[in-house]
């Protein structure tokens, strides 16, 4: 048997093929910058093969993996509901932009960082067909920021729709210990709205870790608004203290 076993290792040849699959880009609608290339390789290196079969071999292409390069929907096109101010799409945001024409920056911004696709945007209710719209533009490094507009809907559906983007007073830091006023479109940090009061708060972080910064609840009169409430840590000393807890800083 071993004589057998010898001979029948001497009548076969060697064959050693690398067969590498082809390489399969994931192409998506979305600019290259938002979405990786995803490639795909396949076939391991084949060993020994007998003789009677290296013919066949070479006869016989190479089988790799099916990769199916699938492409991606963009989740913003197709229609939009420009009526709608509940359970938006991204679709119905980019109609809200076509109708309300929000500053071009902040729909840059959107379309050119990783929120591209979520809504990003709210309508909260101050009066009957009167609303406040919150609009994301980007989520940033730590905090991102906001353009808010008052909006009224038209009375007579041919009507032009009515939107202002609205300003708020509140301080820049340039160094510790030092607030300077100012007015801006732009609210940066964590917002949230409450809908049963009518309040807008602002968690403004001056750096990621969040142990500085201001803290401001701002209140609407006939949709404009003004500050109610302050709270602000001027030194960055790596201490993280509850923003409510802030000292009150006078209303700019």
């Amino acid at each position: 048997m071993l004589v057998s076993a010898l001979l029948g290792v001497a009548g076969c040849v060697a064959v050693s093929a690398e067969h590498a699959g082809p390489a399969v880009e994931l192409i998506r609608t979305r600019p290259a910058k938002l979405a990786p290339s995803v490639m795909a390789t396949a076939g391991p290196s084949l060993g020994a093969v007998p003789a009677d079969s290296a013919s066949s071999l070479s006869a016989t292409p190479s089988a790799v993996p099916a990769v199916s390069a699938a492409v991606q929907v963009d989740p913003c096109a197709g229609p939009g509901d420009a009526t709608k101010t509940t359970d938006l799409t991204c679709a119905d945001r980019k109609a809200w932009f076509a109708k309300l024409a929000w500053p071009q920056e902040c729909e840059h911004a959107y379309d050119a960082t990783g929120i591209y696709g979520i809504p990003s945007i709210e309508f909260h209710a101050i009066a009957k067909g009167r609303y406040i719209v919150a609009v994301q533009c980007t989520l940033g490094a730590y905090q991102g920021y906001s353009i808010y507009l008052l909006y009224q809907e038209p009375r007579d559906a041919s009507a032009a729709p009515k939107a202002k983007l609205l300003s708020f007073r509140t301080y820049v830091a340039p160094r510790d210990n030092v607030l300077e006023r100012t007015s801006t479109s732009e609210l940066w940090g964590q917002a949230e709205f409450d809908d049963a009061k009518q309040e807008l708060t602002v968690w403004n972080r001056y750096r990621g870790p969040g142990d500085c910064g201001l803290l401001t609840t701002y209140g609407f009169t006939n949709g404009q608004p003004y500050v109610k409430t302050m709270r602000g840590k001027n030194v960055c000393d790596g201490q993280f203290v509850d923003p409510a807890a802030w000292p009150r800083v006078p209303a700019p």
